[in-house]
């Protein structure tokens, strides 16, 4: 959507690298709560995305599985 934009998972100043599996995308406003510290992101020991939000609680979601060809 041209409303998104293209977000580090592993922020690039902490190591985090600008490749596919390390960007994802957010609108402009959780970018900036996520790039603030607001709602604390990365992702867990699997490699999964999350947010934590202000309330304490965690989400995660991961993309639907390919179709079968």
């Amino acid at each position: 959507s041209w409303t998104c934009e293209i977000d580090h998972l592993t922020p690039w100043a902490h190591g985090g690298h600008t490749a596919l599996g390390n960007l994802g995308p957010k609108c402009k406003l959780h970018h900036m709560m996520k790039t603030e510290g607001i709602w604390p992101a990365g992702t867990d020991e699997r490699g999964d995305p999350y947010v934590t939000s202000l309330g304490g609680r965690t989400y995660t979601t991961l993309p639907e599985p390919p179709p079968p060809f």
